[in-house]
């Protein structure tokens, strides 16, 4: 019951489409037993972050100068981005090539690959 209180979406993800229609059907773990008997599912659960962007800035290059914005950090899974991916419309399978090569940068990581 922890799980169901703090969690605010549920999205699974099947080898075979799942409609809109068909999600928002999905409202208790029954729905999802069935849809499992009929397809290999894989269901993400998170909490999304709130917290406010972290600012990175650049050291001033001269005496006098100001520091410099450079980028602004978030924790992912942020609320600010929620729903933006579904959103997303590209040709072809850009999705899965963008999240492959993420997962590919994460493995490198992990195994302490440089440069």
């Amino acid at each position: 019951h922890e799980l169901r209180r703090s969690m605010q979406g549920l999205t699974a993800v099947s080898d075979t489409a799942v409609t809109d229609s068909q999600a928002r059907n999905m409202n208790n773990i029954e729905d999802i037993n069935a849809l499992t008997c009929k397809e290999n599912l894989r269901v993400h659960c998170f909490v999304l972050h709130e917290e406010e962007p972290a600012l990175e800035e650049l050291e001033p290059t001269h005496d006098g100068d100001d520091f410099v914005p450079a980028c602004e950090n978030l924790t992912l899974p942020h609320k600010s981005l929620d729903g933006l991916w579904e959103n997303l419309i590209f040709s072809s399978n850009t999705k899965s090539s963008l999240l492959q090569y993420a997962q590919s940068a994460l493995l490198f990581s992990d195994m302490g690959v440089s440069n």
